[in-house]
């Protein structure tokens, strides 16, 4: 290696540290720069066979080498929409008015704030982009770029939570009297809504417009659906009552020796009526306790099939166990059914002696196709029958909303355990759920309804007052756009002023094969090469993605005492190759005397 080759291996040196003294003062200067990432310099040599080398000498070159995967630290801001990345993935982000077509960039820079058109904007005016998400909470996740859209906050600058959902909890007075619809005048079946309401309560709630609304329930306390008759003498029974022979008695025209007979298909059960004491196991009776002693002690194949009470009113009541059992007490004496007697009330559905169930049932539900929106029945087979309720629900008239009248919607029976529970299904959370269905409260006006349905379970009945507990519901009225914050999972949520929060978008984390070989461009930012390999979307924690933390923001990676030992390293080489040169210069000038 000649003299001159030396000089130019000096000046290479001087490059060299040159060029690494740059980096290191980029790295100082953005030692407070969010989301910057430091750079170093690689110095390798060039050997004299080398092509690259100067003038045949062996010399040095220097490459700059990214260290983007290194985390910065994380500090803590004031601002809900600041947000950093713990592990690996970076900010998919764009510049501002970018085309569909244009290149996505990368960056850990968080400080994203609402610009005036509701963008999400870092302090580089990079949007942010993300996964919208739709009314339904569903995310449009996606592993590439394609599925992203600019976050937009001002598409949802106002918004209202229509109902979908309510809860009520009441307690209906155990001692109210039990509506007989056999016993109105006119006589009638089920269902009774035509007759004043017992109890009613509304709920307030919300249709798609955010109007309020309110949804009434109103309760009549009945006999049930199974199949009954009902007494109707000319004055009321006492439960000590005589009824043979007994000329002063509620029922003179009955003797000894009268029969009331029951039939359930070919099972019949006879009551004989006799003058003296009564011995009930033989089916005999005198007073109205023996009555209902006889009809309550008889069993088909072991089970009871009949429920004999006495009535406030002070008639006798006989309902059947069985659901779908129809009661026939035809054959029965013409005293015992005569006007003397106990003058029993014929059908109302066919004016005679043969009673069928007031709604059709199966084990779980009525046939009527409203009560197949009501909770089905837990046990039907043994269902108390001092529990039944008829539950009718009204709004106000769609036709004529401004009219204050109520029409109307849906009805059904529930039924109450002889312990005050609900006897109901529930469902995996507990519910019982009554299925309002689609409600309209304005058939003019386009978002006037609802569709809901309603958790009745907690309902109970006890003696006593009528007592609300709650009342609620999930809607709420509009409500206008108050600001935003982001979860720890990337969801946006747009929060109102009703107390509304919608998640709008999910933000994602881009993440690359080689994060270090991507290109760094201004902003803080990075874009994509063919050294980083494509990106991959997904969200945060995903696929070994990292994690957001909110009101957070990752300083710069650099370590500034690193970077000074570095620098006080470069200005040592840096003088080193100085002084080779000027000491090469001295010897040159040497070499230049000798021909003098």
């Amino acid at each position: 290696m000649s003299l001159f080759s030396s000089l130019y291996t000096g000046t290479a040196g001087l490059m060299a540290q040159t060029k690494s003294t740059n980096v290191i003062s980029e790295n100082i200067a953005n030692l407070n720069t969010t989301g910057y990432k430091r750079q170093e310099v690689a110095f390798h040599e060039l050997v004299a066979n080398n092509s690259q080398t100067v003038n045949g000498s062996n010399s040095v070159t220097s490459d700059r080498i990214n260290r983007i995967d290194q985390q910065g630290g994380v500090l803590t801001t004031s601002s809900a929409t600041d947000l950093a990345i713990v592990g690996d993935g970076f900010f998919v982000v764009r510049e501002p008015g970018a085309a569909q077509d244009d290149a996505f960039r990368y960056t850990r820079n968080g400080t994203f704030q609402e610009d005036a058109f509701g963008i999400l904007r870092n302090s580089a005016g990079f949007e942010l982009y993300g996964w919208p998400i739709d009314q339904n909470g569903v995310v449009a996740t996606g592993t590439t770029t394609d599925s992203l859209e600019v976050v937009d906050i001002d598409l949802l600058a106002t918004q209202t939570l229509p109902t979908t959902f309510g809860e009520m909890i009441i307690n209906l007075d155990a001692g109210e009297t039990r509506i007989d619809p056999h016993t109105l005048i006119p006589a009638q079946t089920l269902p009774v809504s035509n007759q004043q309401a017992q109890f009613g309560r509304s709920l307030s709630v919300y249709d798609q417009n955010g109007t309020e609304q309110l949804v009434t329930l109103d309760f009549r306390r009945t006999v049930g659906p199974m199949a009954h008759f009902t007494s109707d003498t000319s004055t009321p029974m006492n439960i000590t009552d005589s009824l043979v022979d007994n000329p002063t008695g509620p029922t003179p025209g009955i003797t000894a020796g009268d029969t009331l007979t029951l039939e359930i298909g070919t099972f019949s059960l006879d009551v004989n009526f006799v003058a003296a004491p009564a011995d009930t196991s033989l089916n005999e009776a005198n007073t109205l306790q023996d009555v209902v002693d006889v009809i309550n002690n008889y069993t088909i194949s072991g089970l009871n099939r009949y429920r004999a009470s006495v009535t406030d009113e002070g008639r006798l009541l006989v309902q059947s166990v069985f659901p779908t059992d129809t009661v026939e007490i035809t054959n029965s004496d013409a005293n015992v059914l005569g006007a003397t007697g106990l003058n029993f009330i014929q059908d109302p559905d066919g004016a005679d002696y043969t009673y069928e169930p007031e709604a059709l049932v199966t084990t779980n539900s009525l046939a009527n196709p409203q009560q197949t929106s009501f909770p089905a029945f837990d046990n039907l087979l043994s269902a108390n029958p001092f529990g039944w309720w008829e539950v009718s629900v009204t709004t106000v008239d769609p036709t004529d909303p401004t009219s204050g009248t109520n029409v109307e919607r849906l009805k059904g029976l529930i039924n109450f355990n002889g312990d005050g529970s609900l006897n109901a299904v529930t469902n995996a959370d507990g519910q019982a759920i009554l299925d309002l269905g689609t409600l309209t409260f304005d058939d003019a006006t386009p978002g006037s309804e609802v569709t809901m349905t309603l958790d009745i379970g907690s309902f109970t009945q006890f003696s006593g007052d009528y007592n609300v507990l709650l009342a609620d519901q999930n809607g709420a009225p509009v409500g206008t756009l108050t600001g935003i914050e982001v979860t720890r999972e990337g969801i946006v949520q747009s929060v109102f002023n009703n107390g509304i929060r919608v998640d709008s978008y999910q933000i994602p984390l881009a993440d690359f094969t080689n994060v270090n070989g991507l290109e760094r461009i201004s902003g803080t930012a990075f874009a994509e090469t063919e050294g980083s390999g494509a990106p991959t979307i997904g969200g945060p924690t995903e696929n070994g993605l990292g994690s957001l933390l909110t009101a957070s923001l990752e300083n710069s990676n650099v370590d500034l005492s690193n970077e000074f030992s570095l620098m006080i390293v470069n200005q040592r080489a840096f003088s080193l190759n100085s002084r080779l040169i000027t000491t090469v210069d001295e010897m040159t000038e040497l070499v230049g005397r000798l021909k003098r």
